[in-house]
């Protein structure tokens, strides 16, 4: 299987109908993620994230494109998109995150970084 990556997150199934539609309509074969537990229950958007949309990354560039002209996503937000996927490919090469999804790293990235400050606020606090 070719390798998915999400470009976008929606809280509720009708918002993501028409992008999907879109995509579709340009070749683009999508996928989605956690559509149906939306769906059983919507309360539960927020707390997994939403519904992804997935595409192959070799139609991501394209996938962006589209974002854009539905104004989805600004300039800027394309090139912080693909700095934050590079980032994510990167750790994921590392053996610890091998298999992980990008929220999982995502979320210990953070983690690992919010404990290495508080450490960091703790000794600076010991020698004042």
């Amino acid at each position: 299987m070719s390798d998915l990556i999400t470009i976008w997150s929606f809280a509720y199934q009708h918002q993501m109908i028409t992008l999907r539609a879109q995509m579709e309509a340009e070749g683009i074969k999508t996928y989605t993620q956690d559509e149906l537990t939306v769906q059983i229950d919507p309360l539960y958007s927020n707390a997994i994230g939403g519904i992804k949309l997935l595409v192959d990354k070799h139609d991501a560039r394209r996938a962006n494109e589209i974002l854009a002209e539905a104004g989805y996503l600004k300039r800027e937000e394309r090139k912080s998109g693909q700095l934050l996927q590079g980032l994510l490919n990167y750790i994921g090469r590392l053996p610890v995150f091998r298999g992980m999804d990008s929220e999982n790293r995502i979320l210990i990235v953070i983690s690992l970084g919010a404990v290495a400050a508080a450490y960091i606020i703790y000794l600076l606090t010991l020698c004042f």
